[in-house]
């Protein structure tokens, strides 16, 4: 006999507890790669020693005295002030504790989208999300990057509920927009919520509309206005980093990031096509645009399985989760994100 007043796990709670708990477990076991961390740890150790936000690289002896932009300086901010209170054990744990809660506003942006999916489908979900994704999971801004995009799709997936919650979207893109050049991601996520509205006529239909705009103006809080937008349309178009860089090229079959980056790509083409009836334009919109950043560089599997979870939730929700059965004839409106 269960004893008086001791907690009862259900089995719904062990399967989303699981999804969100083997990733950071795994983050705690798997080595913690300096590849990216290190300079950043030094980056923002000069910016709490009191020398302000680097603009020139003052450390690499071909290129010495060229402006630098750090646009990530807000992350390199909180990794170093971490270290130097917690020391490298504590950046294990950080990492873990930042894919946790991840991988929790995964399934909580899941549940909310599709509030009919099963347990253990969106616990499933969230774990093959996370393999997916995991190449892209080492301790860097882009781990905190990663985190406010989880967050962000879980606020504008609540948006029927809570909507008055979806105003925190351009708060979020703020911090964004100071770790992590992916943050164009912000206002292109509201912008979709947006259109889908639209297309489903729901109202009101201002809150939403303001969002979007709201978050595209939020890109511009940062120490460098303008210019760190600016920043990233000039890397995103740089050759010269695809042709020398692995990650800002296409994915290939020959590495295990490719290989589960097309993998997932055809398993979310298989989904959406044998549910396409179920899909409105608005999800067949974004899961081509994301689908399209993964093609062109393999560091989107980051953003790609999240936002394709999110996206085909509903219809998993609604029973048609093999990609091998045929949609029934009936048209069921599901919502992108």
């Amino acid at each position: 006999m269960r004893r008086p007043g001791l907690p009862r796990i259900t089995l719904p709670q062990l399967w989303l507890g699981l999804a969100v708990l083997l990733p950071g477990l795994a983050a705690l076991l798997a080595p913690l790669s300096t590849v990216d961390l290190a300079w950043g740890l030094r980056a923002g150790g000069e910016i709490l020693d009191g020398a302000g936000i680097p603009r020139a690289d003052a450390w690499t002896f071909t290129v010495a005295g060229t402006p630098w932009l750090d646009q990530q300086w807000g992350a390199q901010l909180v990794l170093a002030a971490w270290w130097r209170c917690f020391g490298w054990a504590g950046l294990v744990l950080l990492r873990s504790t930042l894919i946790v809660a991840a991988f929790t506003a995964l399934a909580l942006a899941i549940r909310l989208r599709a509030p009919g999916i099963g347990d253990r489908t969106a616990a499933l979900v969230v774990l093959l999300a996370f393999v997916v994704s995991s190449p892209a999971l080492a301790l860097r801004p882009q781990l905190i990057a990663v985190v406010l995009c989880c967050l962000t799709l879980a606020l504008l997936a609540g948006r029927d509920r809570h909507d008055r919650l979806v105003l925190l979207v351009p708060l979020v893109v703020v911090g964004w927009a100071n770790v992590h050049g992916s943050f164009v991601l912000g206002p292109v996520l509201a912008g979709l919520a947006w259109l889908d509205d639209l297309r489903l006529g729901r109202r009101p239909l201002g809150r939403s509309l303001a969002v979007a705009p709201a978050a595209g103006a939020a890109v511009l809080l940062t120490p460098f206005g303008p210019g760190a937008l600016a920043y990233v349309l000039a890397l995103s178009s740089d050759r010269a980093l695809a042709a020398r860089i692995t990650e800002w090229q296409p994915p290939s079959p020959a590495q295990a990031d490719g290989i589960l980056a097309l993998g997932s790509l055809l398993l979310v083409a298989a989904v959406a096509l044998a549910n396409r009836r179920r899909l409105g334009w608005t999800s067949w919109l974004t899961l081509v645009l994301f689908a399209a950043l993964v093609l062109a560089a393999v560091r989107a599997v980051a953003w790609w399985p999240a936002v394709a979870a999110v996206t085909v939730a509903p219809v998993l929700a609604a029973g048609a989760a093999s990609p091998f059965r045929r949609a029934p004839r009936a048209s069921v409106a599901n919502s992108a994100i």
